[in-house]
């Protein structure tokens, strides 16, 4: 990616790992070779789509929007108790009820680590304070982000839970794909509302997800715990996969490893590789002790 923004013009950014452990070494290279950098990820892209990125800084001072809010399913696991959650099958945290991603995501949407990084992206991309974005649960995942203006006003943006949308946005922009041209199974893609349609909203309880809290709280220090925490989470959901752990096993990896590492700053990509390297160590070695 660094190397190869010397010679980009624009770049679709869909790897949020990236920013989470090196956002502000990325986006400082954006500045500096002027580059125009468009986010993949669903709800980032929507907030995107939302506020024009050359006048956010400025609007979000002034007279325009007050808070950001990302949508989250829940995942799959949602209203689980702490019992359960320690007998859930992989099967089960597989079982999105509205995506189809890979199996790192799926997981890392039913602990909801993953709107967590999704804040953090948000952040870079945008240069929003933490405390101006929000995460509301939205089960449908029809609605991927709103924007709330300073007199209440509410924008949103929605689509179908489906990434051909944010990344065919990423590829054409500033011009939009023509979907009446795309044929699925020598159809037409159907319009929005060729159905009765309704979308539920309700606030998240951040004490039913501590993981995202430890996630949130990394960000805060800036410093090399997302670096550590984004490898060790990685290890641990690979070694539930393999069912050599409980699903619970995940978030105690992740609060050793927020408790226990050696806070250090990050100056260069060296540093992200090291410490990427030292946290995979250190949590293999006590996963396979658990």
């Amino acid at each position: 990616l660094f190397t190869n923004m010397r010679h980009a013009k624009r770049i679709a950014l869909a790897n949020k790992e990236s920013v989470v452990v090196a956002g502000d070494l990325i986006f400082r290279r954006v500045k500096k070779e002027k580059i125009d950098s468009i986010p993949v990820d669903s709800e980032i892209n929507a907030l995107f789509q939302l506020i024009r990125p050359k006048e956010q800084t400025s609007r979000a001072t002034t007279n325009g929007f007050s808070k950001v809010y990302l949508t989250a399913s829940g995942g799959a696991l949602s209203g689980y108790t702490r019992k359960e959650l320690s007998r859930v099958s992989v099967k089960k945290v597989l079982s999105h009820p509205t995506w189809q991603m890979g199996a790192r995501i799926t997981v890392d949407s039913a602990t909801l680590v993953n709107k967590g990084f999704e804040v953090i992206e948000t952040h870079h991309f945008f240069k929003l304070p933490y405390d101006a974005i929000d995460i509301i649960i939205h089960k449908e995942s029809c609605v991927h982000a709103m924007v709330e203006f300073k007199d209440r006003t509410f924008f949103a943006c929605l689509y179908p839970p489906d990434m051909k949308l944010p990344i065919s946005f990423a590829l054409y922009y500033p011009q939009r794909f023509d979907a009446a041209r795309c044929v699925e199974s020598g159809k037409s893609v159907p319009r929005g509302f060729a159905k009765n349609t309704s979308y539920t909203f309700r606030p998240l309880s951040y004490k039913k997800y501590p993981l995202l809290k430890v996630i949130l709280e990394a960000a805060k220090k800036e410093d090399n715990s997302l670096v550590i925490l984004n490898a060790c989470d990685e290890v641990a959901i690979d070694y539930f996969l393999k069912r050599k752990i409980k699903f619970t096993d995940i978030g105690k990896s992740l609060y050793r490893a927020f408790e226990r590492y050696p806070c250090n700053k990050i100056k260069s990509i060296e540093d992200v590789y090291y410490w990427d390297n030292w946290a995979r160590i250190k949590t293999k070695e006590y996963l396979d002790k658990l």
